[in-house]
């Protein structure tokens, strides 16, 4: 479980060395501000953190300035905190947000795959559905947590981003979501395109409409002379599809609204 833990900075363990400073220990918690501007805490690094320290809590100092503002090592310090353990610091007098950024700077930014192996392995079985899906189908990532969730980013004022990557992340119903996977995906047959963001959004937005009937559709496919193509957002491409829908149509299927 050493593994969860950060690495102190190169530039930290030097100074650390060169200048021979004392690593102090203390569990006055106020006394350790957060550094105006500094980044929020990464909710997921501080849930592995915790189950790290409750099993072996190793020594990784975090670093502050003469304010003792937090300049490295703040998902450390509140995992420690909530724990009750001892804070493990060293102070480097003069340090502020210049240098926490240089040091965000060199260090690896979080993709959202990283936040769906760290939540599996907190035993989150709806981040191992949604793997599941990403890897069998392999469709947008924002539009496949949309699809699963059932709702939009951004929805009631939240982003679905944020949520996923606090560990909020539900699939309302896999049964339903697979059959708009499955949909898409039989498109793929006529249209190399069938990935494309707009494209998956489009037909995410039709097989909600009891209109369209996706059997139809791929029935039209093969036989009208207007193709699917590329078009530059979501509402081209539904208006698209409704006219290949009603390929020889006597009476036409509005599926625009």
């Amino acid at each position: 479980m050493g593994g969860f833990l950060p690495k102190q900075t190169k530039q930290a363990v030097l100074t650390l060395t060169k200048y021979k400073m004392k690593v102090e220990k203390s569990k006055l918690y106020e006394k350790f501000n957060t550094l105006k501007g500094n980044r929020n805490i990464n909710l997921l690094n501080k849930q592995r953190l915790l189950k790290s320290f409750e099993e072996k809590h190793l020594i990784s100092p975090i670093t502050v300035n003469e304010k003792y503002e937090i300049i490295d090592g703040q998902h450390r310090f509140e995992a420690a905190k909530e724990l009750g353990l001892p804070i493990y610091y060293i102070v480097l007098e003069g340090y502020g947000l210049e240098e926490v950024q240089t040091l965000n700077a060199n260090q690896k930014n979080w993709v959202l795959m990283d936040y769906v192996d760290g939540f599996i392995n907190l035993g989150k079985r709806d981040y191992s559905a949604f793997k599941e899906i990403k890897t069998e189908y392999n469709l947008p990532t924002i539009q496949t947590i949309e699809i699963l969730e059932g709702r939009k980013d951004k929805s009631a004022g939240r982003s679905i981003v944020q949520d996923f990557k606090n560990g909020l992340f539900k699939v309302k119903d896999l049964r339903k979501a697979i059959f708009v996977f499955d949909s898409i995906v039989r498109c793929s047959s006529y249209y190399d395109g069938y990935k494309r963001k707009s494209f998956v959004v489009a037909m995410t937005i039709l097989l909600k409409n009891p209109k369209f009937k996706i059997d139809v559709f791929i029935k039209k496919l093969k036989t009208s002379n207007k193709k699917l193509m590329d078009c530059v957002n979501a509402t081209e491409y539904v208006l698209l599809i409704e006219e290949i829908y009603n390929y020889k149509n006597r009476n036409k299927v509005g599926l625009r609204y």
